[in-house]
């Protein structure tokens, strides 16, 4: 989100008529990404918002520890937080659990009370499996919506065995499941839509969720059939990956209060029918897997 619409959907959050999980990540986000949410709770009349902050290795490898006190000085909170306190990617060798050292360093955060739980945030699989090991990890960040069905495989039945949380993010795989893109969508030069769709900057799968976008916006067309009347494609494939047991939110990203809105009210519509979540995985299965399935 902006720093001009980033406050106003952070502000209709509270008036959604659910509970929310909401995440700030980046070292150069913290500080908005902070103020931003620092009046949620103001606005919540008594609900407790969930707020989760992410951070990247380089960032505590310069001192990260001062991080959490930062973002409670400004979220007015004494501790980071209900349920989801640290969010970790690795950029290096892709899991910071693998180093004990950053183990200790977190658990050390939780015995300060400075989070309440920790987790990590991978980008495939087999790190996902790898994260689970720790003991005191509680949540995993994976990427997972009806064109990125491989965590369903394992993971997750590994990850409920040892109740370990499960936050979706990249939901709509870089917006093409809203439907709204089109083969001739121009995309700003700073949006990694525009530059990483070979994993050009970093991993091509945070990228269109690593389909290529042709044969992406082909599969839209075959699952544009399934939509409920009355949905929005976002509303559907926000739905589908809340049908998953295991899954316990997911993180769209909300530039505006009307797409914050149309986000929170997909926990609410009904189930989807068991026909339409195995047509997804046909076409899944069908036309998607061979290209991205074995990578992530």
């Amino acid at each position: 989100m902006t720093s001009d619409e980033g406050p106003c959907a952070v502000s209709a959050l509270p008036q959604l008529g659910t509970r929310t999980l909401t995440t700030t990540c980046g070292a150069q986000r913290f500080a908005e990404g902070a103020g931003a949410l620092c009046n949620l709770d103001a606005a919540a009349n008594g609900e407790r918002s969930v707020i989760a902050v992410g951070v990247q290795r380089p960032v505590w490898l310069r001192g990260c520890s001062s991080a959490p006190s930062g973002t409670l000085a400004r979220t007015k909170r004494a501790i980071l937080d209900e349920l989801f306190g640290l969010l970790v990617q690795d950029q290096e060798d892709g899991l910071a659990l693998r180093s004990t050292g950053t183990h200790s360093f977190l658990d050390d955060l939780t015995r300060a009370g400075k989070i309440r739980h920790y987790g990590v945030s991978v980008e495939t699989v087999d790190e996902a499996l790898k994260a689970i090991r720790y003991p005191n990890l509680e949540t995993v960040q994976i990427i997972f919506n009806p064109f990125r069905l491989k965590p369903a495989d394992r993971f997750f039945e590994e990850a409920a065995a040892k109740q370990v949380g499960i936050i979706v993010r990249v939901p709509l795989a870089s917006g093409l499941l809203s439907g709204k893109l089109r083969r001739d969508s121009v995309f700003d030069p700073e949006d990694h839509r525009a530059f990483n769709r070979e994993g050009q900057a970093f991993d091509k799968g945070e990228t269109f969720s690593g389909v290529p976008y042709d044969l992406a916006l082909s599969a839209v067309d075959d699952v544009r059939p399934l939509v409920p009347e009355g949905w929005t494609m976002a509303q559907f494939a926000l739905r589908w990956i809340l049908m998953w047991d295991a899954v316990s939110c997911t993180i769209p990203g909300a530039r505006t209060v009307a797409q914050a809105r149309e986000n929170a009210a997909a926990a609410e519509l009904p189930a989807i029918t068991p026909e339409a979540m195995s047509a997804v995985r046909r076409i899944y299965s069908t036309r998607l897997a061979p290209v991205v399935h074995a990578s992530w």
